[in-house]
C-alpha cells in the first residue's frame, strides 16, 4: 500500500501504550520484517531463506542494546531470555545505523556470510551487523514484532498482516506506519541473489517528521455518559502520546485514544495529547469537553440504519441519544419488546431469515420518550465482483495527476445498496478500512467504479466522456493506494467482524520488465475467460477494453463487455472574439461531423447554418469570420447525423 501526503486516513490507530520509555530507546523503531520468504529463483525451485527484521537508530547517540528483549504477537517468554541475553549483549548501534537480526533455522543458519550470500555480500554495508536468534518465526499471515528495553519497557511494536511471498515489510516513507511492501529500486531495496526475494536488509531511508493528522476535537456530552477523545499521528521513530488536561499529564493515558467512562462536571475543561519520538515533540490543538447536568428530553443524534446481512452474519444496530436525567433504552422487534435488549447497541447474532423485520429502539427519561426504527433483512450474499484494478499507468501521456482506481461490477438479479461496505487493499484489515457512508446503490449489470484523489470530472477527461457508461457512478476515496508491481483488494459489507467474511477479493501481478519495474498502462481484469487469479493485462478490443483519450493507458472504466464510443453532445470549452471574427473551442469526437450554428436574436425562430467540419480529434476550433465587432450572435454546435 502507497500512502501520500494527503491520504485518506485509513492506518490502523496504535492502540497499544507504550510506557515512558528513557529518551534515546525512543529513537529506534523496526524498520523492515520479512516473514515469508520465496521458493523461487527465477524458474529454479529454491528452499526459502528465514525470517528477518531490522532495528534502525534515528537519534544521534550510540545506544547499548545489552538487557533487551524482543518477541513475536505472543509477548516475552522466560524460555528465550538467554537467547535474548546472548543476542543482545554489549551489541551497540550507532547514530544512523540499521541492524539485521535473522532467524536460526534448526542451527543451520547461524554465520552472517550465508545472508551475505542471499542478499549478495556487494549489495550490503561492509559493517552491517547480522545477529541470529533460534525459533519464533513470524507467521505470514498474522503477527507482530515487539521490542522491550532492560527495564521491560515498550521500545516499539509492529504490526505484521498478510504477507507477500518474497517481499518484506517496509515502511511508508511519509507515514511511518509499516504498512508497506519492498519495491525493487524504490527506498533502497533490490532483489537478492540467491531467492527471488526483494528488501533492503541495512539500508534505510530518513526518519519520518512527527504530525498529528487527525486532532481531538471538542465536545458536549451528557453527565454520566461517556467522552473519549483520540487523535492520529504519523512518524518514524514512531510516537509516543501523552494526554494532558488543563496542561497537567493524566496517568496512565499514553495511548492515541483517551476515554471518561463516566462524565462528571470536573472532568470538564481542555484535553490535549503530547506525541513525542524522541527526536521531536509535537502538540496537539486543545480540545474542550463540556458536561451537561441540565434536565434534558431525551433526543436521537444518530438513528439506526437499515441493514443486509448474509446469513449468519451478525447484525449490528446502534443508537447515539442525549438527554439528562440519563435516558434508558428498549429495543424491539415488529413491535415486541426484546428482553434485555436494554442498551444503546443491539446484536442479532447469526442472523437467518425469520431474524429480518423491523427493529426499533424506544429512549426515555423523565422528561419524555422517543423512537427510531431500522428494517434488516437477511439475504444471500449479493455477486458483486471486482472486475477490473489500475495500478500502474502509462508515462506516455497528455494528462498528469492519474491515480489509481477499480471497478465493482453487480452480476445479482437485485439492486444492492453500498452503504456501510468497506475495502481494503493489501493487507487488508477490517480496522481503518475506507467505508462508504452514503447511499450508492448498484443496479443489476451496473458497473461502480471507485477512484482515488481524483475527480470524476477528471477521470472523466483521462478515458473519454464517449467511452464511459452514461451516468457512470464513482466513489471517490483517499489513500489504499495500490502497489504498482501488485497488490490485493478486498471487499466487506457492512457486517462482519471476521476479515476472512468477504463479499469478494481481487489479487493482481503486475507484469514487469527485465529490471523488476512494472509495466504501466494496462488494468488487471478479473472477468473474462483467460483470467488467471492475479488477473489479465488489459487489451483494446478485448473485454470491453478501449485506449484512454488523454494516455496510452488500456482498460474497460465501467463495462465489462466490448462496447462503441457513446454518441456525446459537443461541449464548448472556449470563446473569444477579435477583428477576424468568433472563435470557439469545442469538445468533439473523432471523425464526428459538426455543423456550427447561430443567430442574431434568441427571439428569431430558425438557426442559420454557417459552416460544417469533421472532428480529426477529441477539439475542434471553429472561427465564425462573419461575426464584426457590433453584431451581437447566439451560436449552437449540432452533430450531424451520418445520414445527412
Amino acid at each position: 500500500m502507497k500512502l501520500h501526503p494527503s491520504f485518506w486516513i485509513r492506518v490502523v490507530c496504535c492502540w497499544c501504550a507504550f510506557t515512558a520509555a528513557p529518551f534515546l530507546q525512543a529513537q529506534l523503531a523496526i524498520t523492515e520484517v520479512m516473514s515469508w520468504g520465496s521458493t523461487n529463483l527465477g524458474s529454479t525451485r529454491v528452499m526459502s531463506r528465514p525470517d528477518f527484521w531490522e532495528l534502525t537508530n534515528f537519534g544521534t547517540n550510540t545506544i547499548d542494546l545489552t538487557g533487551y528483549r524482543f518477541s513475536d504477537t505472543a509477548g516475552i517468554s522466560e524460555t528465550y531470555g538467554p537467547d535474548d541475553e546472548l543476542m543482545f549483549g554489549g551489541r551497540l548501534i550507532e547514530p544512523g545505523e540499521s541492524i539485521i537480526f535473522s532467524q536460526d533455522e534448526d542451527g543451520a543458519w547461524t554465520d552472517a556470510a550465508q545472508f551475505r550470500a542471499w542478499w549478495g555480500d556487494g549489495n550490503l554495508r561492509a559493517n552491517l551487523q547480522i545477529y541470529f536468534y533460534p525459533d519464533r518465526s513470524f507467521s505470514s499471515s498474522s503477527d507482530a514484532v515487539q521490542l522491550w528495553d532492560s527495564n521491560t519497557n515498550l521500545v516499539d511494536r509492529v504490526e505484521l498482516y498478510q504477507a507477500r511471498r518474497g517481499f518484506s515489510f517496509t515502511y511508508d516513507r511519509s507515514t511511518g506506519f509499516l504498512d508497506s511492501l519492498s519495491a525493487a529500486g524504490e527506498n533502497g531495496a533490490f532483489k537478492a541473489v540467491d531467492t527471488d526475494d526483494v528488501g533492503s536488509p541495512g539500508w534505510t531511508t530518513n526518519s519520518v517528521p512527527l504530525a498529528i493528522v487527525t486532532q481531538p476535537q471538542d465536545q458536549t456530552v451528557d453527565g454520566g455518559t461517556p467522552a473519549t477523545f483520540s487523535a492520529l499521528a504519523i512518524g518514524l521513530p514512531r510516537p509516543r502520546y501523552q494526554w494532558r488536561f488543563n496542561g497537567a499529564a493524566i496517568p496512565g493515558a499514553v495511548s492515541n485514544v483517551f476515554e471518561i467512562s463516566a462524565s462528571e462536571p470536573s472532568h470538564a475543561g481542555s484535553y490535549a495529547v503530547e506525541l513525542t519520538n524522541g527526536l521531536m515533540s509535537v502538540q496537539s490543538a486543545p480540545a474542550v469537553l463540556h458536561i451537561n447536568t441540565n434536565l434534558v428530553p431525551p433526543s436521537i443524534a444518530i438513528p439506526p440504519f437499515d441493514l443486509v446481512v448474509a446469513p449468519g452474519q451478525t447484525a449490528f444496530f446502534q443508537v447515539k441519544a442525549r438527554g439528562y436525567e440519563l435516558p434508558k433504552f428498549q429495543w424491539q422487534f415488529n413491535g415486541g419488546n426484546i428482553a434485555g435488549a436494554t442498551n444503546e447497541t443491539l446484536l442479532v447474532a447469526n442472523a437467518v431469515d425469520a431474524d429480518s423485520g423491523i427493529y426499533s429502539v424506544r429512549v426515555l427519561n423523565s422528561l419524555g420518550s422517543t423512537n427510531a426504527s431500522a428494517r434488516l433483512s437477511v439475504r444471500a450474499k449479493p455477486n458483486l465482483k471486482i472486475t477490473e484494478v489500475m495500478g500502474s499507468r502509462s508515462t506516455n501521456t497528455t494528462i498528469f495527476g492519474r491515480s489509481d482506481w477499480w471497478e465493482l461490477t453487480n452480476f445479482d438479479t437485485n439492486a444492492v445498496n453500498l452503504r456501510g461496505y468497506r475495502f481494503d487493499d493489501y493487507p487488508e484489515v477490517l480496522v481503518g478500512a475506507f467505508v462508504i457512508t452514503n447511499d450508492v446503490v448498484i443496479q443489476p449489470g451496473e458497473s461502480v467504479l471507485f477512484i482515488q484523489q481524483m475527480t470524476p470530472e477528471f477521470f472523466i477527461e483521462w478515458w473519454g466522456e464517449e467511452n464511459l457508461p452514461e451516468g457512470v457512478q464513482f466513489v471517490r476515496y483517499y489513500g489504499n493506494g495500490f502497489d504498482a508491481t501488485g497488490d490485493a483488494l478486498k471487499l466487506w459489507n457492512a457486517t462482519p467482524n471476521s476479515k476472512s467474511d468477504y463479499i469478494d477479493r481481487a489479487e493482481y501481478a503486475q507484469d514487469i520488465n527485465p529490471d523488476f519495474t512494472p509495466i504501466g498502462g494496462p488494468s488487471r481484469t478479473f472477468w473474462c475467460g483467460d483470467c488467471d487469479e492475479f488477473g489479465l493485462a488489459s487489451v483494446v478490443g478485448e473485454w470491453g477494453a478501449i485506449r484512454a483519450a488523454r494516455s496510452e493507458d488500456v482498460g474497460s472504466p465501467g463495462y465489462v463487455t466490448n462496447h462503441s464510443p457513446r454518441t456525446v453532445a459537443p461541449r464548448c470549452l472556449e470563446i473569444s472574439r477579435n477583428g477576424q471574427g468568433v472563435h470557439f473551442t469545442w469538445k468533439t469526437q473523432a471523425e464526428k461531423r459538426y455543423e456550427l450554428l447561430g443567430k442574431d436574436s434568441l427571439e428569431a425562430l430558425n438557426w442559420t447554418p454557417l459552416s460544417r467540419h469533421t472532428a480529426a480529434g477529441t477539439q475542434l476550433i471553429i472561427t465564425d469570420a462573419t461575426a464584426t465587432n457590433t453584431v451581437r450572435r447566439f451560436y449552437q454546435l449540432r452533430l450531424v447525423p451520418a445520414s445527412e
